[in-house]
C-alpha cells in the first residue's frame, strides 16, 4: 500500500525521497537505472518464417495422465498449436 494513502504532511515526498537517497540499505537495493532489454522482435518476410516451439510443465496430471504442454507458434501465418506429453523425451 502507498505511504501517500495511509500518510499525509505537506512535504511528504520530499522528506520521503531524502530519507530514501540517505539510507544505504535502499541504495544497495536500487534497481539498475539502464532498461531491460525485452529481446528483438521478429517480423517474419515470408510465410513460415518465424517458428517459436516451447516445452512447459510440469502441470498437474490431466485425464489423460500427461504432465507437460509443447507449443509451436507459426508468426504468419497465424498458427498456435498445443500437444500435451505424459514425459518429454526425445522420440516424441
Amino acid at each position: 500500500m502507498k505511504l501517500e494513502k495511509r500518510v499525509y504532511w505537506e512535504s511528504l515526498r520530499k522528506d520521503v525521497t531524502e530519507y530514501v537517497k540517505a539510507c544505504q540499505k535502499c541504495q544497495e537495493s536500487q534497481l539498475p537505472k539502464t532498461p531491460l532489454s525485452t529481446g528483438t522482435a521478429m517480423a517474419p518476410e515470408y510465410p513460415w518464417d518465424v517458428i517459436s516451439i516451447d516445452l512447459m510443465g510440469p502441470f498437474p496430471r490431466d485425464t489423460n495422465q500427461n504432465l507437460y504442454l509443447s507449443s509451436l507458434l507459426i508468426i504468419f501465418p497465424s498458427i498456435l498449436n498445443y500437444l500435451p506429453y505424459e514425459k518429454p523425451t526425445q522420440n516424441q
